[in-house]
């Protein structure tokens, strides 16, 4: 773990300023996009995760971030495994309760709506744009400033609440969203490799979709 034992120069005003710049910057866009036209859900998820650059821009050049660390590492590949392990057994659980309750979840629904274009940008966004960048927001700045502030606890609490906030607070992916910002978190922790977390993450949606899928049409 590459901690930074200089609590000092952690500044947690740098984070909440990066978090009211995206909220900012979220809240006027969708004013300023719904007077012209009502923007569709994956629209407004693909402008979400294009918007974190923003704030990440903001927070690298604070506390630079090493987005090619930790590769050459032999041991951080078993870290990866569990984490992406962690997700398909979740994913599976989720495509048996699929099956079982056939209760079709909003996303999958939406994405079956979607024309072949949507669909390629939907794939995109959450098998690509949303893995590497919330990645590197989430836990290569929020949780990274906060562990090396604090501790790990705090770390972890802290970019988890936010992970889940910026997800929405709907009860039934509440959960979700929290046991997998845990398995993210802890595959950064482990591995202090954004690249490896960015690819446990897409793995993880992408075997959610497929599950589902399975599951539904099973």
């Amino acid at each position: 773990m590459n901690k930074d034992l200089n609590k000092e120069k952690w500044k947690v005003r740098d984070l909440l300023f990066s978090l009211f710049i995206l909220i900012v910057l979220y809240v006027l866009s969708t004013i300023v996009i719904s007077v012209f036209f009502k923007p569709s859900g994956l629209f407004l998820e693909i402008i979400g995760s294009i918007f974190l650059l923003v704030p990440i821009c903001y927070l690298n050049n604070k506390y630079p971030l090493s987005v090619f660390s930790g590769l050459s590492q032999k041991n951080n590949l078993k870290y990866f495994l569990i984490g992406t392990a962690l997700c398909v057994i979740l994913n599976m659980f989720y495509g048996v309760s699929a099956r079982v309750t056939r209760n079709v979840p909003e996303q999958y629904a939406l994405f079956t709506q979607y024309g072949i274009f949507q669909r390629l940008l939907d794939l995109v966004n959450s098998l690509i744009l949303a893995p590497v960048l919330e990645e590197i927001f989430f836990r290569g700045f929020i949780y990274r400033i906060l562990r090396n502030r604090y501790d790990v606890f705090w770390g972890v609490l802290g970019s988890t609440i936010i992970f889940i906030f910026f997800h929405g607070l709907k009860f039934e992916t509440i959960i979700n969203i929290g046991i997998l910002g845990l398995i993210f978190v802890y595959v950064y922790q482990k591995t202090e490799s954004i690249i490896l977390t960015a690819l446990t993450h897409s793995i993880c949606s992408a075997s959610w979709l497929a599950f589902i899928h399975h599951g539904l049409k099973g």
